[in-house]
């Protein structure tokens, strides 16, 4: 055996130092001797220096350090090339890179080290800045207890491709799904989470090559949360679960009660979904409570006394809950006090959403806690800046007109540079209020979900957020409608949209209390015409909803709001400068002539579709718009399998020009792509579809007309009725 035989590794090695010092005692002072005696190996000043180093080295050091940095020397014999790149990838992989990732940041590491030699300066941060670029960090609950039943859950996801969990509120159904979706994560497939189908859909029907998960969580609305659409929902969720690409899963939690009105049962047995069960998580195996009630005691710090008392009620059939409600109860455990703790909890357990609002409105967290419900939803959160705006914090910006007037900046300069729209002056939180941010936080109402952004850690604390709003009087009247209109009209896209997607309950319920309907629908059709497509997308949807519940009130304004969505063209939005925005006093369409669209780099369009081609993840939304533009001169290069990628951007105008320019001229063998566009309920896409099927009528094949006359006949013949249709 030779010296550097105790340091060498297996090919399969995974990354750990040796388990002890490597060396005998004897052998490392002999390597210890052998670098204080070093000789330089030539008769240059290079190599006398470095002897010279390594001498001095060795003076400075023992035998024992040696053999313990020794530890984490690691040598291979026998490897290739290909050996080392895939046990990186591998380690890599480990550490929470996704499959579709581990190349690129393999790269990047390779670049770092090659920038350092040279330099002097240790390597090691720039790779550690890398890895925390490249690294998802995993989706699963950190206090999550299993059931058993995990991994016959993982089989069928995989078997089945989808897998459906249900039960009663804060039974544990999202902490259970994301759970699963951990497991896959480890395995490679990037993890999403939606509320919404149709989103679910764009995504998992998307054809990029990488393994993609997504969690889709009430999308049928909550039991604390009703949504009009559920039937609708419903049917595309069955439609979905039928269409999964091999490389594509889904996870649905559904609350159960608004699952079982939808398929008009009272059992979910009775129920299946795309030929899929629903799993019951109301159901508890034995002990699994008690083994909540211990890990939500040990991270909320309860007292024994308190736990013990508890745990007995539990272990007694006295506290029987659903085990979300066990983690609610050991966060304000300070409230089970004395010789009376069972009782104590049994009501902390029972408090409905309404008396924990009641608690919170007391305890001073009222303006702040009715902020997040308005400025926030389950998937978009609103940076701590926000929040202080829609608390009042900072000057409101100007809001457009609803009129739908243009208004020219002075002397006509379109040329001028376009910036994203931003504070006049940056918000500051209120002390106060950051105390009570604390608080909450301390309280598990609240969880950090990035650095600055705060999310409700429960759909139960949620609910009980918007009774807060609810509980509104009508002396705070307008002090609530201020918050909604700051949160709509804020320039961060996050939580304007998260504003917009909350108008719907917010007319609901502040309708009922403080007759502020007709406001909210107002400030809706104001969005309109804001900065961001997404907030008017979502504006329209709303207002979809309003004319459903009141034709009577509200159907003569649709034709106004359908035409304010239809008559937007791509070229009238920013897509460039980060998040796309419409520049302010510029988005008309019918003047989009005085701004010269930029000429397309055709290098670059060739990159953005070789990676649609490759299935990569999709380009930002500026690459993809200036490929339409490209394909916009020459429709009969876009491709079928680019035109589907296409079609799976969220912005409703990049996909309402790729519909434009597939339909404007002779395709053949592209029923996915008709059936697609079919199911496209975006004002925009319809619009643009309707002007394509017109526009090439005459020009292709009567076999092209049938099938272009199906399309026309699901959008057509009227923007105002296509809408009317969708209702």
């Amino acid at each position: 055996m030779d010296f550097a035989s105790p340091l060498t590794v297996r090919a399969n090695w995974r990354g750990m130092a040796h388990r002890n010092p490597p060396l005998p005692a004897s052998a490392a002072q002999s390597f210890l001797a052998q670098i204080v005696a070093s000789k330089p190996v030539k008769n240059t000043e290079l190599e006398r220096q470095r002897a010279k180093a390594f001498s001095a080295l060795g003076q400075a050091t023992s035998a024992t350090k040696i053999n313990e940095a020794f530890k984490r020397l690691i040598l291979q014999d026998n490897v290739t090339k290909e050996n080392v790149t895939d046990c990186l990838h591998n380690h890599l992989r480990d550490l929470g890179v996704s499959n579709d990732r581990v190349k690129g940041a393999l790269l990047q590491m390779l670049q770092r080290v090659r920038d350092s030699k040279g330099s002097g300066k240790d390597v090691v941060p720039a790779l550690k800045d890398v890895l925390n670029a490249e690294v998802v960090p995993t989706v699963r609950p950190s206090d999550y207890v299993q059931r058993g039943a995990e991994q016959g859950w993982i089989a069928e996801l995989s078997a089945q491709r989808a897998l459906l969990l249900s039960g009663p509120p804060r039974c544990g159904k999202t902490d259970a799904a994301k759970w699963v979706a951990g497991a896959l994560q480890e395995l490679g497939f990037e993890v999403l989470r939606f509320s919404l189908v149709d989103e679910a859909e764009r995504v998992l029907l998307d054809r990029r090559s990488n393994e993609v998960l997504v969690v889709l969580d009430d999308p049928l609305g909550s039991d604390l949360e009703v949504n009009s659409k559920a039937g609708q929902a419903l049917r595309s969720l069955e439609r979905l679960i039928r269409e999964l690409a091999p490389n594509r899963r889904l996870i649905v939690a559904q609350s159960q009660e608004v699952l079982l009105a939808a398929r008009s049962t009272d059992s979910l047995d009775k129920v299946k979904t795309g030929n899929l069960p629903w799993y019951n998580l109301g159901q508890y195996p034995s002990g699994f409570l008690l083994q909540v009630w211990d890990v939500q005691s040990k991270r909320n710090k309860v007292p024994d006394d308190v736990k013990t008392a508890v745990t007995s009620a539990i272990a007694a059939g006295e506290l029987d809950v659903p085990a979300g409600v066990l983690a609610h109860v050991a966060a304000y455990h300070q409230n089970l006090q004395g010789t009376d703790v069972v009782r104590q909890a049994q009501s902390l357990a029972s408090e409905s959403t309404i008396d924990f609002a009641m608690t919170l409105c007391s305890s001073g967290a009222k303006e702040v806690v009715r902020a997040l419900a308005i400025g926030s939803t389950a998937i978009e959160t609103s940076a701590d800046r926000e929040l202080a705006f829609i608390l009042g914090e900072g000057v409101e910006l100007e809001m457009p007109k609803s009129d739908g007037i243009l208004v020219f900046p002075p002397d006509n300069q379109f040329g001028d540079p376009i910036t994203p729209p931003s504070y006049a002056k940056e918000p500051n939180f209120p002390r106060s209020a950051r105390n009570i941010l604390v608080n909450l936080e301390m309280h598990r109402v609240l969880r950090r979900k990035q650095a600055d952004h705060f999310e409700f850690s429960h759909p139960y604390y949620r609910a009980a957020a918007r009774a807060v709003v609810r509980q509104v009087v009508s002396m705070e009247k307008d002090d609530v409608l201020s918050a909604i209109r700051r949160g709509l009209f804020s320039p961060s896209p996050s939580t304007s949209a998260a504003t917009a997607r909350n108008l719907w309950w917010l007319h609901r319920d502040l309708t009922e209390s403080i007759n502020l309907g007709d406001s909210i629908v107002e400030l809706a059709g104001i969005g309109l015409n804001w900065y961001f497509p997404t907030t008017r997308d979502l504006c329209y949807e709303f207002l979809i909803e309003v004319v459903k519940a009141e034709p009577e009130k509200y159907l003569k304004k649709l034709q106004y709001w359908v035409n304010s969505m239809s008559r937007i063209e791509i070229e009238d939005v920013v897509w460039d400068c980060g998040d796309p925005f419409f520049p302010a006093g510029r988005e008309h369409s019918t003047l989009s002539f005085l701004r010269t669209p930029p000429v397309p780099n055709e290098a670059h369009v060739r990159q953005t579709v070789v990676k649609l081609r490759a299935g990569d993840a999709l380009p930002n939304p500026g690459s993809a718009v200036e490929a339409l533009r490209f394909f916009k001169a020459q429709p009969n290069q876009l491709e079928s399998d680019v035109l589907l990628r296409l079609l799976g951007f969220s912005e409703g105008l990049i996909r309402a020009e790729a519909a434009y320019i597939w339909l404007l001229v002779e395709r053949t063998n592209d029923d996915e792509i008709l059936e697609r566009l079919r199911r496209e309920t975006h004002p925009s896409v319809v619009s643009r579809i309707l002007n394509a099927v017109t526009k090439a009528w005459n020009a292709v094949s009567s076999d092209r007309k049938t099938k272009l006359g199906k399309v026309f006949k699901t959008h057509g013949p009227s923007q105002r009725d296509c809408a009317i249709c969708t209702i």
